[in-house]
């Protein structure tokens, strides 16, 4: 009896072993997040409290996706990128003194025009709009562009307010300036879209305050307080988002990017830790387990998930050897 209880024990513990040995195997762990993703709150999603409608009485509400408004604009300062860089220098320096010509007052109506149609609509897809293929890179050319948009529409506020003195079309551009902003924030695309986001929002509270106090008729009595408080709590969610972006490193961290993916409640940088598996792929190639998460989450993410997220997951998979190589000397595209 003892000698088979003996033989039942020891075939229990050799199945037993036999088991751990096969996931290790077949099921092998992957690395674990550090303290950078693991803190409380690091994978919180930071948004305001106070509401657009707070500041602007609404909220857009047209149909259509207001990023194909935005690249006209874009496509209107590409089409004379010099012109448009002498421009915002010159209203930036000279201001009210600034001499703008017909080609220049051209160029500044149909970019804000084009911007202001944009900013009546409730929803932008910025990514598809900007006509480039979603790459690693892919976030700093859309903030740049995003960049971009702010710095050349605050040059036709400027002319307007301190050269044509047409407070109310200074407004408007900075209302436009405004719900680009937020828009950009509301889509969530990358977290560094989300920055330029919320620092255009920024900008605009500070150019919108400065028109309402040198000319109070255009404002209720309490539209400089609430656009201050707005821009305090812009400043508020930016210094909140601060402490993923540790992620961005020469050495990035796989458990990291895996928590980052699996847990973030903010879609934003579930894209950006998507994206970040195209240089994981690489540096993982030596630890098993690490190689074949990722896979796994690359191939989830491509048929599933939001369009950003397939989108991210497929840019990750077509992330080739040579660009990973090249991967600190790649230029991002010009807005």
């Amino acid at each position: 009896m003892n000698s088979l209880v003996g033989w039942i024990v020891g075939g229990v513990i050799l199945v037993g072993v036999g088991l751990l040995i096969a996931m290790l195997v077949f099921f092998p762990s992957h690395s674990d997040p550090t303290e950078m993703t693991t803190a409380p709150g690091a994978l919180d999603l930071h948004q305001m409290t106070m509401t657009l409608t707070d500041v602007l009485g609404a909220e857009p509400t047209g149909d259509g996706n207001a990023a194909d408004d935005y690249a006209k604009a874009l496509d209107v300062y590409r089409k004379d990128r010099e012109t448009w860089k002498a421009l915002n220098l010159k209203m930036v320096n000279a201001m009210e003194n600034a001499v703008v010509g017909d080609v220049e007052k051209d160029l500044m109506k149909q970019f804000a025009d084009h911007c202001h149609d944009g900013a009546k609509k409730a929803n932008m897809d910025y990514c598809v709009a900007y006509g480039q293929k979603p790459s690693i890179e892919m976030e700093q050319a859309d903030s740049k562009a995003l960049e971009k948009l702010c710095e050349c529409l605050q040059t036709c506020l400027l002319y307007q307010q301190l050269v044509v003195k047409d407070s109310a079309a200074a407004q408007q551009i900075g209302k436009d300036m405004l719900v680009l902003g937020w828009q950009v924030t509301k889509e969530r695309a990358y977290p560094l879209t989300v920055m330029a986001g919320y620092n255009t929002q920024g900008a605009a509270c500070e150019r919108l305050m400065e028109i309402y106090k040198s000319d109070p008729k255009l404002a209720a009595a309490d539209t400089v307080g609430r656009l201050r408080d707005y821009r305090s709590q812009v400043q508020t969610v930016l210094g909140d988002s601060q402490h993923l972006h540790g992620m961005w490193t020469a050495n990035p961290l796989a458990g990291d990017f895996f928590n980052v993916i699996d847990n973030t409640k903010d879609p934003a940088w579930r894209v950006q830790g998507l994206l970040g598996l195209g240089i994981i792929k690489f540096r993982s190639e030596g630890d098993r387990g690490d190689r074949m998460y990722t896979q796994r989450l690359l191939e989830k993410y491509s048929t599933s998930g939001t369009e950003l997220e397939k989108r991210a997951a497929k840019a990750a998979k077509d992330f080739t050897r040579e660009e990973y190589q090249h991967i600190g000397s790649l230029e991002v595209p010009e807005p």
